[in-house]
């Protein structure tokens, strides 16, 4: 693997804890295995109400506002959780968590994007992201679905497909 595969620079982080070793609170819990969110947001707005609801749920929440700087703040101090909107400054969402999973590969990535089509849940499974939410454009609804999954348990790995239910998309786990 690359020493440096972020284009701002920065080297990926090394002593990153896993999943097991930030899990806290009881088995199954929201808490029990996200403590941490990083927002990669460039919008004030969305990012005061994701941050406001995501702190009222218990998380510690650290933004970014482009793909360079989560690199960065991730490199520095790694979250268990990075919430990344599709459509970033400085270069897609995509791209940002297809970097961060080569030299992360335990992180969960969870994109949003207002409207999503089968050539990005394609796209979400190739670049390996853990969630795609489809909001609609409605930030209340991009509110609720964030935390609706973090109210289910984590683990196990994963990938994107659609489920079918008001277009958005949830995790295709393998059999146990």
């Amino acid at each position: 693997m690359s020493e440096n595969v972020f284009s701002d620079g920065s080297s990926p982080p090394t002593g990153a804890t896993s999943r097991e070793q930030t899990a806290g609170g009881p088995e199954g819990s929201p808490t029990s295995n996200v403590r941490r969110v990083l927002v990669v947001e460039f919008r004030d707005e969305v990012f005061s109400r994701l941050s406001a609801d995501l702190e009222a749920a218990g998380m510690e929440v650290e933004r970014a506002s482009s793909a360079a700087e989560a690199s960065r703040r991730y490199a520095r101090r790694p979250a268990d959780l990075l919430v990344v909107e599709v459509d970033l400054p400085d270069e897609t969402g995509w791209l940002l968590a297809s970097k961060l999973r080569l030299a992360e590969p335990e992180v969960r990535i969870w994109v949003y994007t207002p409207w999503s089509s089968a050539v990005e849940v394609a796209l979400a499974n190739f670049v390996g992201v853990d969630e795609l939410i489809n909001y609609g454009g409605d930030l209340w609804r991009l509110r609720d679905e964030l935390l609706d999954r973090l109210a289910r348990p984590f683990g196990g790995a994963s990938s994107c497909r659609t489920d079918g239910s008001a277009g958005r998309t949830a995790p295709a786990r393998a059999a146990a």
